[in-house]
């Protein structure tokens, strides 16, 4: 309990008033002649006890009510967090944290959301003095000012709410260092809409947030709103002037049932299918386009809904690419393998034209120079000179296929890619046995595999024990992997425990071997990393595109352009949604990528005021705004609820009882 008036306690000597009183009345001896003892019979001392035991029970009401007066005086208040009124402006220390990810864009009943999250920053202003110091920062930028409130630049021209999804132990970081050893009173005010992987971050801060007062306060969710979180094209194979479906997740994260609301499917912002979609408040849905492309090439495609509480998710952007000629490198030390020939020409028909080069493992910068897509490994041994640089392939965008050979003694070499596969030895098992490879029906990848193959699945002769885990889509009987899929960056690696000939398997022989492997090299156009990127993504700068292309440009989806600094292995693009593109010095587009928002933006889980306590503090207090008057609610968090009313109520009961029993004893002593 806190006392807002603290001074009016020197006033507690007055409660010593009726006892005072009670004394000074014992010493009033009044004298009264009277002829006969008579009268003194009618004084019973039982009559005598009641009247002083009255007298005495005066006394004490009237020092309650004195001390209840006194006590009212003092404005003494329950549930306060501190004394802000017996604090001095210097020794308060105020920091204001406000949420800037993406989730906080959108409109409540037709307000939008940055002039919610000002009001409700210049409400806190308020509520500090000029003299104060002031500390404010958003997730995205860290610190924006830090200083007296009286000097503070106007927040429109610092602030706005960005599209990443930034955290907030970056930001506790920063005010750790800054305020961790200094004095005084301390508060935090974090303006946010709750979502739970911003405030992940914070539970090692708990210690230094213990000395503060924490305010959340919480931005109303959003009533409607569909989001696009994901875009997947169905066709293992992509060519021109075919079908091409395409499955699109929608998310309804608002409150209220969407029916009848408009998607657009755009291909090069030529709209070319539309339809109309019903979605349950708080649910999810699937939604299938099927279109074609006329040529071979990469197009620019987004999706668009219609407007509704939040704009700035209503579209989603990604890439279909149609190679023209889709190159294979081989590396391998003897490159006479003949069912591998066989499998490229029986592939290359039609519009599917493949190019293979074979390339010996001393010219892997040549086999990545080139441009290949897929560069194929034959060999685990030949990983101790390639290994690096077909990491680094991969990390860019390549996919990579590794399988063993017959000189390969052992994995070591595997273990750049997954540590469970160090030092993995080979069995060979006698004749007439072998060991059936099933598909792993937990393995998100399992459809790359048609029915017949579970039909008849392949035998296994010798192979490498590589050990089972999430990667794994081929197992063997006894639980060893045959064939697992890993993703590096922007890449997909895919690790065979078998060589493609009849010494290690059947599966050479197999009707479904050539389906397969055109099904795997095609797979890297319609897989998710290489549709679509996320905002705060690593895009790395190809290298075919820093190689006599002069000084690149790059551009982003608000034809902001600058160049690139060709030593950085990375692009340092804008941060927002849309297609990113990579000029040359000549004008001619090298690449572009398709950008869109994290999807835990969409469909993250929100905080209840135990959340808040769990991850920043027991003494967080949330406030929903809009719900209340802030500026109340927040000097009644900072002093608590005030008992003057209270008291007084009080003070009127024990004044009536007093009146009761003072009347009743006058009563008394008249007779």
């Amino acid at each position: 309990m806190n006392f807002l008036s603290s001074i009016f306690f020197s006033l507690i000597p007055l409660i010593s008033i009726p006892l005072i009183i009670h004394l000074l009345n014992k010493r009033n001896i009044i004298t009264i002649d009277f002829s006969s003892i008579r009268f003194l019979k009618a004084l019973e001392s039982e009559s005598i006890r009641r009247l002083q035991f009255l007298q005495i029970l005066l006394m004490i009401l009237r020092t309650l009510i004195i001390l209840l007066i006194i006590l009212m005086m003092t404005r003494p208040v329950i549930g306060g967090l501190f004394s802000y009124w017996d604090t001095d402006d210097e020794t308060l220390i105020s920091a204001i944290i406000i949420d800037d990810s993406f989730s906080m864009n959108g409109k409540n009943d037709n307000v939008d959301r940055h002039d919610v999250i000002l009001s409700t920053f210049n409400e806190i202003l308020d509520n500090i003095s000029e003299n104060s110091q002031i500390y404010i920062a958003t997730l995205s930028k860290g610190e924006l000012y830090n200083g007296i409130k009286a000097k503070l630049p106007e927040l429109d021209k610092l602030f706005k709410i960005t599209f990443t999804s930034p955290e907030i132990g970056t930001t506790l970081k920063e005010m750790e260092s800054e305020f961790s050893n200094q004095d005084g009173i301390k508060e935090l005010y974090y303006i946010t809409d709750g979502q739970q992987s911003h405030l992940m971050s914070a539970t090692p801060f708990r210690p230094f947030l213990s000395d503060w007062s924490i305010f959340v306060l919480i931005v109303p969710p959003i009533e409607e709103n569909l989001s696009i979180s994901a875009v997947n094209i169905k066709n293992a194979i992509l060519l021109p002037n075919s079908p091409l479906t395409i499955n699109v997740t929608i998310l309804n994260n608002g409150k209220v049932n969407i029916e009848n609301r408009l998607i657009q499917l755009f291909v090069n912002n030529i709209s070319v299918a539309q339809q109309l979609i019903t979605l349950k408040g708080d649910s999810e849905g699937t939604y299938e386009f099927v279109t074609a492309v006329p040529l071979t090439g990469n197009y620019a495609c987004h999706l668009k809904l219609e407007d509704d509480d939040r704009e700035k998710d209503n579209n989603f952007y990604f890439k279909i690419s149609i190679p023209e000629k889709l190159k294979i490198g081989t590396i391998a030390s003897n490159n006479k393998n003949i069912y591998m020939s066989h499998l490229f020409e029986s592939i290359n028909f039609k519009n599917t034209i493949i190019t293979n080069t074979k390339y010996l493992p001393n010219n892997i910068q040549g086999a990545i120079a080139d441009g290949n897509h897929i560069l194929i490994q034959n060999g685990y041994h030949l990983l101790s000179t390639t290994g690096m640089d077909l990491l680094e392939f991969a990390g860019n965008g390549g996919h990579l296929i590794i399988f063993p050979d017959e000189m390969d003694t052992s994995t070591s070499e595997l273990d750049i890619f997954e540590s469970q596969y160090f030092n993995v030895k080979q069995k060979r098992l006698s004749d007439e046995n072998y060991q059936i490879a099933s598909v792993n029906e937990a393995s998100a990848q399992r459809e790359i595999f048609s029915e017949a193959y579970s039909e008849n699945p392949i035998k296994i002769f010798q192979f490498f024990n590589l050990p089972q885990n999430e990667n794994s889509i081929l197992v063997t009987d006894d639980g060893f992997s045959i064939y697992s899929r890993h993703y590096e960056g922007n890449g997909i690696i895919d690790i065979f425990s078998i060589a493609p000939t009849l010494t290690w398997s059947n599966f050479p022989i197999r009707g479904y071997f050539i389906p397969f492997f055109h099904q795997l090299f095609y797979n890297q156009f319609n897989n998710t990393n290489g549709l679509y990127f996320h905002i705060n993504d690593e895009w790395e700068i190809p290298l075919y595109g820093k190689q006599g292309r002069g000084n690149l440009q790059y551009i982003s989806p608000s034809t902001l352009n600058y160049g690139i600094d060709t030593y950085n292995s990375h692009i340092n693009y804008q941060r927002v949604p849309g297609i990113h593109k990579i000029k040359s010095s000549d004008n001619s587009e090298i690449e572009f990528i398709a950008m869109n928002i994290q999807e835990i933006e969409f469909n993250d889980k929100y905080v209840n005021e135990f959340g808040f306590k769990q991850f920043l503090s027991p003494n967080a207090s949330t406030i929903l705004i809009g719900e209340s008057d802030l500026k109340e609610t927040i000097n009644k968090s900072r002093v608590g609820a005030e008992l003057w009313r209270l008291i007084l109520y009080l003070i009127t009961l024990l004044l009536i009882i007093e009146m009761v029993i003072s009347s009743n004893a006058v009563r008394k002593t008249s007779n």
